[in-house]
């Protein structure tokens, strides 16, 4: 994939190249005890050390190398601050998370600072994602120009949000995916805490439920009543949201603010400064608290599966009975980040269908193509989009009319996994639901202990309401089906799918971009291949495909 090669000059010569890579994810990286941590999905500091030391012999001085990581190389949301994995959209979190990352990562620092002063007129190019979206920080692009230049060498490490060679446009991708897209320049960041939209709800459902629960007062009996309970249980959410609400607007009020500023000013500290808060979409707060949380207790194939829908049959199918617990947190994981911790973060104005669509978008690929072809309609002199996001390695042909637009993305270094089912004969209309039911009998077939047992503890939960019935008396009404029913429904669902295989692969991939002295451009997706086991050099590049 090239220009047109100009006939005034027979020999050209690379005078420019630029390697790009993408969702690298470096995370907490190795433990004190040299053993990687296990949310880190970056495990390939070695093998990219060895990748700058290739380029960098295969090329001449005069040749500027540029490495460009376009968006999501870091993951700041999956390194916990202060212990904990939570979005707190402020400075001293994003300070602290990327120097967590470097503590983990010092080989590939070290690869990079190295690479860098080896070659002076090399560059470093980090394109901000979803996922490094801290990166936008002044303080935080400082602390990593310190981590790989000298002092006065700043320039040669750049963020942007995006690049334009030629006919060729540099991006993350993120834009292409509007619940995870980062927020353009102008409200990258904000300087107010932004109110919940279920505020005026909240002051509704405690107007409601309180006088729904005026009758305790002369009936205090009633409280130990299920439904009693469950209106004082909506009532006090209602009442913690408004008080959040009000607690926030209290502490950043004008009074309050002008309070702080005359007792600093009383104690000789120096002036608080403005809040400024990190502008990260609803999504980044799901996947930085929920998301990281489900990784590390449920889910930890989360991140590196081709297929994203096959994680969560996979939690169904090994751990069934956690999906109860599962939806509990979201919804507390959700109303916490939304309105409860004001001085700590931002809440979002979010709402059912926006949730809605987040989860429903991590149970199948991802869907890109029509904001592609959108994105080839507005910029017609595009013709080579670089983007990542996806993780998904390959080149896509975006036809616009009689123009062609083609997206090359490089994949991922992470390990990727390949689900498989076992392989079923279908004859039936419907093969998907026949084969749903073959795979249950392979299973009895292969493992009938195994299925024996597991058909067991579902039998002990299904008899759980007429047990409770029997020992204490406790009348479970629709429980009595519902539980029965539900616990054969997962019991088919594990049958099914709980040879779920996977196959692991690495593909270490880059885009390399050739800019020649007539200003042709030559585009290609190569794989770098690390040397075998004893064999001498530092590994070599192959066409991926």
């Amino acid at each position: 994939m090239q220009n047109e090669p100009s006939a005034s000059a027979p020999d050209p010569k690379v005078r420019r190249v630029r390697y790009i890579f993408s969702d690298f994810h470096l995370g907490q990286g190795r433990r004190p005890d040299g053993a990687w941590h296990p949310m880190e999905d970056f495990r390939s500091d070695a093998e990219f050390a060895r990748m700058l030391r290739h380029i960098d012999e295969r090329h001449a001085s005069d040749v500027v190398v540029e490495l460009h990581g376009n968006g999501d190389v870091f993951d700041f949301m999956a390194t916990p601050f202060k212990g904990k994995y939570w979005a707190v959209p402020t400075l001293d979190a994003a300070l602290e998370e990327i120097a967590a990352i470097a503590a983990g990562h010092p080989e590939f620092f070290g690869a990079l600072r190295e690479f860098l002063a080896a070659r002076p007129n090399a560059e470093a190019v980090f394109t901000i994602g979803n996922h490094d979206q801290d990166l936008a920080w002044p303080e935080v692009q400082a602390h990593i120009r310190k981590l790989l230049v000298p002092e006065g060498q700043e320039r040669r490490v750049r963020f942007v949000r995006k690049e334009r060679i030629g006919p060729v446009d540099i991006h993350h991708g993120d834009e292409h995916d509007p619940l995870n897209a980062v927020p353009s320049d102008e409200e990258m960041f904000i300087t107010d805490h932004k109110g919940g939209s279920i505020l005026l709800i909240a002051f509704l459902v405690v107007a409601i439920t309180h006088g729904a629960l005026l009758p305790l007062v002369s009936s205090p009996a009633l409280f130990l009543s299920p439904n009693v309970l469950l209106l004082a249980l909506v009532e006090f959410v209602a009442m913690l949201v408004i008080i959040g609400w009000a607690w926030g607007k209290l502490y950043y009020s004008d009074w309050a603010t002008a309070w702080r500023a005359r007792r600093n000013l009383r104690d000789g500290a120096p002036p608080e400064p403005k809040p400024r808060f990190m502008n990260y979409p609803y999504t980044y707060y799901m996947n930085a608290g929920l998301g990281m949380t489900l990784k590390r207790r449920f889910m930890p194939d989360m991140g590196r599966l081709q297929d994203h829908g096959a994680i969560w049959i996979l939690t169904v199918a090994r751990s069934p009975y956690w999906a109860p617990i599962i939806l509990a947190y979201l919804l507390a994981d959700c109303l916490f980040h939304m309105f409860f911790i004001d001085q700590l973060s931002v809440r979002r104005k979010a709402n059912i269908r926006t949730i809605w669509r987040i989860l429903r978008s991590t149970t199948g690929p991802d869907v890109i193509d029509a904001q592609l072809e959108r994105y080839a309609k507005e910029h017609p002199d595009v013709r080579y989009v670089v983007s990542g996001h996806t993780h998904q390695l390959g080149v896509k042909s975006i036809n616009v009319g009689d123009r062609v637009m083609l997206n090359m993305n490089p994949g991922t270094w992470v390990e990727q996994r390949d689900m498989i089912l076992p392989e079923v004969k279908t004859t039936s209309a419907f093969p998907r639901v026949e084969a749903f039911f073959r795979r249950i009998l392979l299973y009895w077939t292969r493992s009938p202990l195994a299925a024996f047992a597991v058909l067991l503890v579902h039998a002990f939960v299904a008899g759980l309401p007429a047990v409770a019935t029997v020992l204490v008396g406790w009348e479970p009404g629709f429980w009595s089906y519902l539980i029965p029913v539900l616990s054969f429904f997962l019991l088919l669902w594990r049958y099914s799918y709980t040879e779920y295989r996977d196959t692991p692969f690495v593909k270490r991939t880059v885009v390399q971009l050739d800019e020649y002295d007539t200003g042709d451009l030559q585009l290609a997706i190569n794989e770098y291949l690390p040397p075998a086991e004893g064999e001498a050099g530092n590994g070599r590049f192959e066409n991926a495909f």
